[in-house]
């Protein structure tokens, strides 16, 4: 299960969770890719506290499909989905050329698989369960880097 470390905010969902106010602070598309219909939920309202758009898709494959209208700023994709898994869709991604940044949020800690999205130039590698901070910080160093 995905938990996030909202500790500065003001404002509760209808849970009673903490989620930090909005403060878009980039003008990006980001397409979330997840199949836990809990973890996309929570992920895409973190994120859109922070970008200007989310989009998501619920595996590899339906990101894949998205991304022939979609042109995205961002990836956030969750490795272990059905159909098509995130370093497959990272793979296709890199194979056609596109150097869209990725930030891969899983639950996966081993060194192959991390070897292997690093491979890829997957962008950031962070670990569920998040901390919003920590993505808060990718999405800082993903600006920096554009």
């Amino acid at each position: 299960m995905l938990i996030a470390n909202l500790s500065t905010t003001n404002e509760t969902d209808n849970r009673g969770a903490i989620v930090p106010e909005r403060n878009t602070k980039w003008d990006w598309t980001v397409l979330l890719v997840e199949d836990e219909a809990v973890n996309r939920r929570i992920l895409a309202k973190i994120l859109s506290r922070y970008v200007a758009q989310v989009v998501e898709a619920v595996d590899g494959l339906d990101a894949w499909q998205q991304l022939e209208t979609l042109t995205p700023d961002l990836i956030s994709t969750d490795l272990n989905m059905p159909r098509l898994d995130g370093l497959a869709l990272i793979r296709r991604l890199r194979e056609a050329g596109n150097r869209v940044p990725v930030l891969v949020l899983s639950a996966h800690n081993e060194t192959h698989i991390l070897a292997q999205a690093a491979d890829l130039e997957a962008f950031r590698f962070l670990f569920k369960p998040v901390r919003v901070e920590l993505v808060v910080a990718a999405l800082e160093e993903i600006s920096a880097a554009r």
